[in-house]
């Protein structure tokens, strides 16, 4: 009955829980619960367990009750609590969330209080504003109220939501909070239950307790029943009892031990498993991340392939459309000089495509060749092989393989295909090889037998104790039991434990590889094993099949300490890193060479990314040096500039929806740095298009989103701001350039203030590594005022006249705290035209000093001051200075003015009126002239008594202007007018007069009626000329109205004519920028901005146009920098709101026409003696019409060029013997001076004129390897000619020049020890090698002849001859010298013929050598020890 009630309030509780959306499960759904209810809650299964132990229904009922309690009713109170404890963490939830929106609530409510405060403020500035009539600053205000009552506004509507959603929430967290107080009797209910059974639960736990008690005191009284028992039985079986169970417990332990030993080795085989697996996983990994980044290296070189075929074909095309023009100017046919160009080119593929087919087809006869050799040779070594006789000779394989490729190269084949074959021999070789050796050891497996096989048990059992056989087993035994005690054998002492050979370099290392080329080295492996062990090889990564040959010679056995040879070939073909190993097996164990290939990198750093120049006062100049520093081994080019990397600039002045752009335009910027084929003159072609795309981005962004418009806008402003602060640091000559391996550069930054302030200037040094990331430099630097300045610095007298006084004030400010002296400097011409009093005073702590200029033009201005003054325009501009104590640098200031004549002219000097009655009137006419700048006034005084007038009596004459006056005895009217003087159009006075008017010109407004009559109908037919009829009431007015306005804008430079900027000639490639100024004449400010040049023309604007106030002047810098041959023309607009100003851009490019009196190629100024010098003189002609900048460069001075480490490394590594591989800069001074010199090193050669280049060549110490490169360029960056510089130093007067290179051409610029006080004597003998290679062929041998020279350098007193010694001995071995004695001459070599001819039974591969002793007598004797060596070969070169 009380279960039915119990499940009653169960479903009750459900029930009324789901109007909380929150449901609990039933009694029914206790097996159906998920993991993590399973997690809350506690383990119930020890309940079961409980149960199932207490037979005796201790948890049955309650202590003071008699009914049993089931598991079900206690399962029932845990899904209870549980339920419970969730309603509890829903409400704390809800009570969470309604405190955090009383915050939100809060903090809204603050808000809006601060919004209300300053709309309150706003409008109080805005009443305060108007009042004061502040247009502007009403505006400002008023945009700000508004957004300030939208703010408020939107805030509003936030905390209304706010609210309203506070209030749902407090509503049902009210509702919850009454369902939950509907539980509380099942929670009081529930709170019972846990009491009753925890009380259970210790109840149990004590009846535990003494039942254990209950056992324990069992057990305790059997072991005394059993006690007793043993005593009464007999002494002997007790000994017996005894004996079993120390044996059974022996036994066990033995068991025991043997038991842990085979667990913990199925534990060390478990983990050796497991890390098999993670290698296994990891060298997975590794492949797929190997093969991404090879997809991406190949992903890039394709790009790289790509641009790079592009700027092939450009420069094809380009090379094909000049080569149409110099074939057309000089009238022939370009069309069939093409086609007959490229059937050539086709021929050739073709005939290269047949020698690769040839080369590949003999290739592959000789794979078949080989193949039939392998199976030869493993057919003879499975038959019987036949003894050899003492005497008869084996062929090796590998002669069998150069007579073999010897027969089929008839034909002499190419050095790297005979180095292709010989590398794929070696392959086959050693892999036939390595076959063998696998036959041999399968063979010898074969050979042990069965029991050799068995493994040894994990402990050994019963059969190890000793004990009698029976007769019938002894046998077996006899035989199997040595085998099963067989172990593998050991050295002396501890095994040593991990690979039993080590080598020797540990990791094969090839560093900084180049693709193409081809490395060796040699690893030698050792036997580090107590044994004689045997090493094979058995494979190599995958991933260096394709590029490594290994060739090793399999050993034999090895003792300890042994060592074995293996040599290892790699032929990079791919630029990108490899790792790997070498795979190899030996008696014990199998171990592993790790091999590791690294390509080139740049690794890029500098000794400083801050440079702080301090304080400096404005004026000086200030250098500082920063080193940029390569320590990788791939060379790189850099620039120094101050634009940020483009992804940086792309994420600060586009707006999100320009994101596409940036997109586009990032790969262009990566294409323009890695097309470095590109010429030069095409740089600004790119700069024009980038500013172009980002022009047109700004309109589309400005038309779009005026938002966005305005924040580009902004963002511009302020880094085109940045950019004119920095203006006082730049950077010095050297902006970019080519950085080589391990080498340094100087780049120097200069500062020198020009305006007091800080300055701040970010520098990125950029490199065209994609790898390399742009280092970033902060420069800054303060510019200090002088204490002294000019208060106007310009002084403008405005329009003077000559023989007239005008009066200006000079005030200068000081700042100083101590008073200062000042003097007044003014130039010798000037001091007839111009004064100031007092040219001397003494300037007051913080106060200023005025001083007054008097200026008084006299006439004789031109003559005296032709530097200042112009004569054609009358502008006068003159520099003045103020020197002040203890101030380096004076204060400048500018007097100017123009300066005009005030002379009247009229055109005769009498007036004859002739004859005339007293009733008469005659009239004459008087042209007047004013020559003046200014409009003048005129009257006429003195007239005679008689009755004549002269009209215009008075009046006004404009300047530059003609007046015409009539004069008669009575009043009359002008009846005559003329032209006034022609000016020249274009001239510097109708420049100046054009510029004059626009400054004085008023505005005007004229307004014309114009009457148009209407005809009454047409004309007749019989005269259509007849004028029609037409009537004066039938008549239209036309009103015209005028009106004339001053324009804003004038040019006010003189290099402009008529409005055209004329850059003359310029030789293409060499840029020249000029500038000119616009002024604003107008009252109000005026936003300049500009038409778009040709972004492919040569035309280029080279500063922002920006803002001008009234009468301020802006200056526009214009660069030409011609690409062709031809005139160029373009027009430039200068554009505000009011007018637009057209100025015609003109230049005309010419090419450079410079040669040079030597080609190029080798320059060699034979042998010097030490610390003397000799000239060579190089004549440069310039033909063309302009001058031309040139620059000699040595190739050891130019820090641009790629030279020295990967020279000497290419040389160390290759065949160094060779004479022909000399580096481009050999051995150096040790005075650390170059060898080579040039003068002069630039300048400029003059239209049609030539000039000098002094080449010198200068050591200080003995050496054959002096070279150098010199260069010579013109400034559009072609080079004229190329030399390479050669020459020797001697320390002796004769000399020996010849044989074999003994050393690297490569000398240390250390110079050589000092091993005593005295010098070399004359016994010293110098070796040199010469080998002498006899050709065979066809049956018959060439013999082989050599050359050496003996040369003087200057005329002896003792004589210069040289002699041979042994003669006889070298005729005996086929040697022969001609001549054998003489003399030479001072200034000349002398030939030395060396001959071997092979003597009679000579064996083929013998080689003969001797040594020769070779005296030279000059001032000193020298004795040179010649050792001849001879042999003969089958190719020679």
């Amino acid at each position: 009955m009380e279960d039915s009630d119990n499940l009653c309030e169960w479903d009750v509780f459900s029930d009324t829980c789901e109007p909380t959306s929150y449901q609990f499960s039933s009694d029914e759904d206790i097996d159906g619960e998920t993991e993590e209810e399973k997690e809350e809650l506690p383990d119930l299964e020890w309940l079961e367990e409980l149960y199932e132990e207490n037979s005796d229904d201790d948890l049955a009922g309650e202590p003071d009750e008699e009914k049993p309690r089931t598991f079900a009713a206690t399962a029932r109170m845990f899904k209870l609590r549980r339920n419970l404890y969730q309603l509890d963490n829903f409400q704390r939830q809800k009570e969470r969330s309604l405190l955090k929106a009383r915050e939100d609530l809060n903090l809204l409510r603050q808000s809006i209080e601060t919004l209300l405060e300053q709309r309150d403020v706003l409008e109080q500035e805005i009443k305060h504003q108007e009042a004061a009539e502040n247009s502007v600053a009403v505006i400002r205000l008023r945009a700000q109220h508004k957004n300030v009552c939208y703010e408020l506004q939107r805030e509003e509507e936030i905390e209304a939501h706010t609210n309203n959603e506070l209030r749902q929430q407090e509503l049902a967290l009210s509702e919850f909070e009454l369902e939950v107080g509907k539980f509380s009797v099942l929670r009081q209910e529930v709170q019972e239950e846990e009491r009753v059974y925890h009380v259970l639960k210790a109840q149990n736990a004590v009846k535990r307790l003494e039942q254990e008690k209950n056992n324990s005191h069992t057990l305790r009284r059997k072991i005394q029943q059993l006690k007793k028992k043993n005593v009464d039985v007999p002494e002997k079986p007790d000994t017996l009892v005894r004996k079993k169970s120390e044996d059974g417990g022996a036994n066990r332990e033995k068991g025991a031990k043997y038991l842990k030993e085979t667990i913990r080795r199925m534990q060390q085989q478990e983990a050796e498993r497991e890390q098999k697996k993670r290698e296994s996983m990891q060298k997975r990994i590794e492949a797929v991340k190997l093969l991404k980044s090879n997809i991406e290296a190949t992903q890039e070189n394709l790009r790289v392939r790509q641009s790079r075929a592009k700027a092939n074909t450009l420069k094809k095309e380009r090379q094909e459309k000049r080569l149409k023009e110099s074939m057309h100017a000089q009238g022939l046919n370009s069309t069939r000089h093409i086609y007959q160009q490229k059937r050539d080119e086709e021929v050739k593929r073709q005939q290269e495509e047949f020698k690769e087919r040839q080369k590949a087809r003999r290739v592959e006869i000789v794979d078949k060749l080989l193949e039939e050799q392998l199976v030869k040779n493993r057919k003879a070594r499975q038959a019987p092989q036949p003894k050899t006789k003492p005497g008869q000779k084996i062929l090796s394989p590998g002669r069998i393989k150069e007579r073999l490729l010897r027969y089929l190269d008839s034909v002499h084949p190419s050095g790297t295909e005979r180095d292709t074959t010989l590398r794929k021999l070696s392959a086959s070789g050693s892999s036939s090889d390595s076959e063998y050796q696998e036959d041999i050891i399968e063979k010898e497996m074969q050979h042990l037998s069965l029991p050799d096989s068995l493994e040894e048990p994990e402990f050994c059992g019963l059969w190890d104790q000793s004990y009698k056989l029976p007769l019938n087993e002894k046998k077996t035994a006899a035989v199997v039991c040595p085998k099963l005690r067989k172990t593998p054998k050991k050295g002396v002492g501890k095994q040593i434990k991990g690979p039993s050979f080590t080598s020797k370099p540990e990791v094969i290392l090839f560093k900084d590889f180049e693709v193409g080329e081809t490395y060796k080295k040699k690893v030698i492996l050792t036997n580090i094993s107590n044994i004689t062990n045997h090493c094979k090889f058995l494979e190599i990564s995958a991933q260096l099949q394709d590029f490594i040959i290994i060739n090793f010679q399999p050993p034999g056995p090895l003792s300890t300490g042994m060592s074995c040879e293996m040599h290892i070939t790699f032929h990079p073909s791919i630029n990108e890193d490899l790792e790997g190993e070498v795979a190899f097996a030996s008696a014990e164990s199998n171990f592993f060479v790790a091999v590791k290939c690294t390509i080139k990198r740049c690794d890029l750093e500098v000794d400083s990314q801050f440079i702080d120049f301090g304080s400096h006062v404005v004026g000086q100049t200030i250098l500082r040096t920063i080193t940029l520093t390569n320590k990788g081994a791939l060379a790189t080019r850099f620039s120094l500039d101050t634009t940020k990397p483009v992804p940086e600039i792309h994420q600060v002045q586009i707006p999100s929806h320009c994101s596409a752009d940036t997109q586009q335009d990032t790969p262009c910027a990566d294409q323009n740095q890695s097309a470095a084929s590109i010429p030069t003159s095409m740089d600004h072609v790119l700069d024009r298009s980038t500013v172009s795309r980002q022009c047109q981005r700004e309109s589309q962004i400005s038309t779009s989103d005026p938002r966005a418009a305005s924040v580009a806008s902004s963002i511009h402003s302020q880094i085109q701001d940045g950019l004119s602060d920095s203006c006082d640091i730049r950077i010095g000559n050297v902006r970019e350039g080519d950085i080589g391996p391990f080498e340094s550069v100087k780049l120097e930054i200069i500062f020198s203030p020009t305006v007091p302030g800080e300055v701040k200037l970010d520098l990125y040094i950029k490199f065209s590594d994609p790898t390399s990331y742009p280092i970033a430099i902060l420069v800054k630097g303060e510019g200090v005022g002088l204490p002294v300045w000019v208060v106007e610095p310009n002084i403008d007298m405005k329009i003077c006249m000559f023989d007239r006084l005008y009066q200006e004030e000079v005030t200068l400010q000081s700042s100083t705290s101590t008073a200062l002296k000042l003097t007044f400097d003014l130039w010798p011409e000037m001091r007839k035209h111009m004064e100031i009093i007092p040219r001397t005073g003494f300037l007051q702590a913080q106060s200023s000093f005025t001083a007054h200029l008097k200026f008084l033009p006299r006439n004789t201005l031109p003559e005296d001051a032709d530097k200042y003054f112009d004569s054609a325009t009358g502008v006068l501009e003159v520099p003045m200075a103020v020197q002040v104590a203890g101030q380096v640098q004076p204060v400048i200031y500018t007097v100017q003015a123009i300066v005009t004549s005030s002379d009247l002219n009229f055109d005769q000097s009498e007036v004859d009126f002739g004859y005339c009655s007293i009733y008469q009137s005659v009239k004459s006419s008087v042209r007047m002239t004013n020559m003046s700048l200014l409009p003048q006034e005129f009257g006429f005084v003195g007239l005679p008594e008689a009755k004549r007038e002269a009209e215009p009596n008075k009046g006004k004459k404009l300047s530059k202007n003609t007046k015409l006056s009539d004069f008669s005895p009575k009043c009359a009217t002008p009846t005559e007018t003329t032209a006034p003087d022609n000016i020249e159009a274009g001239g510097q006075r109708f420049e100046e007069a054009r510029a004059s008017l626009l400054h004085s010109f008023t505005s005007r407004y004229n307004e014309y009626t114009i009457p148009c009559f209407v005809s009454d109908g047409d004309p007749p037919e019989e005269d259509r000329q007849a004028q029609p009829a037409w009537s004066p009431l039938n008549t239209l007015y036309l009103k015209l109205q005028c009106p004339a306005v001053q324009p804003p804008l004038v040019v006010v430079s003189s290099n402009i004519r008529n409005y055209a900027l004329d850059f003359q000639q310029v030789a293409v490639g060499e840029r020249v920028i000029k500038r000119f100024s616009v002024q604003n004449i107008s009252e109000e400010s005026l936003e300049l901005r500009s038409s778009l040049l040709d972004i492919y023309g040569p035309f280029l604007l080279l500063n922002a146009l920006r803002a001008i106030g009234p009468g301020e002047k802006h200056t526009l810098a214009l660069a030409f920098c011609p690409t062709l041959e031809k005139k160029y023309c373009e027009t430039l607009e200068v554009r505000c709101h009011k007018m637009t100003l057209a100025v015609t851009l003109r230049g005309e490019g010419v090419v450079p026409a410079i040669t040079s009196s030597h080609s190029g190629g080798l320059l060699d100024f034979g042998y010097v003696l030490e610390k003397e010098s000799t000239s060579h003189v190089l004549k440069l002609q310039n033909s063309s019409t302009v001058a031309v900048g040139f620059k000699a460069m040595l190739y050891s001075l130019t820090p641009s060029e790629t030279r020295g480490p990967d020279e000497r490394v290419a040389i160390l590594l290759g065949g160094y013997t060779d004479s022909k591989i000399q580096p481009v800069v050999g051995t150096q001074n040790y005075n650390g001076l170059s060898v080579f010199s040039v003068l002069p090193v630039e300048g400029s050669i003059a239209a049609k004129q030539s000039q000098d280049v002094i080449v010198t060549f200068h050591p200080d110490h003995p050496s054959v390897n002096y070279s150098d490169q010199l260069t010579i360029e013109l400034v559009n960056k072609s080079k004229l000619c190329v030399l390479d510089l050669k020459g020797a130093a001697s320390s002796h007067n004769m000399y020996l020049q010849g044989g074999d290179q003994l050393a690297v051409p490569i000398e240390s610029l250390l110079p050589p020890p000092i091993t005593s006080q005295q010098g070399p004597s004359e016994d010293t003998d110098i070796p040199v090698l010469v080998t002498l290679r006899a050709s065979y062929s066809m049956g018959t041998i060439r013999p082989a002849v050599r050359e050496l020279q003996v040369g003087c350098i200057r005329p002896s007193k003792k004589g210069t001859e040289f002699t041979w010694d042994n003669l006889a001995s070298m005729q005996l071995k086929g040697f022969n010298v001609d001549p054998n004695k003489a003399s030479v001459e001072a200034g000349t070599k002398r030939a030395i013929k060396l001959t071997w001819t092979p003597l009679s039974g000579h064996k083929p591969n013998e080689v003969v050598q001797m040594c020769v002793p070779l005296t030279i007598k000059g001032e000193e004797t020298r004795v040179y020890q010649v050792t001849l060596m001879a042999l003969v070969c089958t190719h020679v070169n």
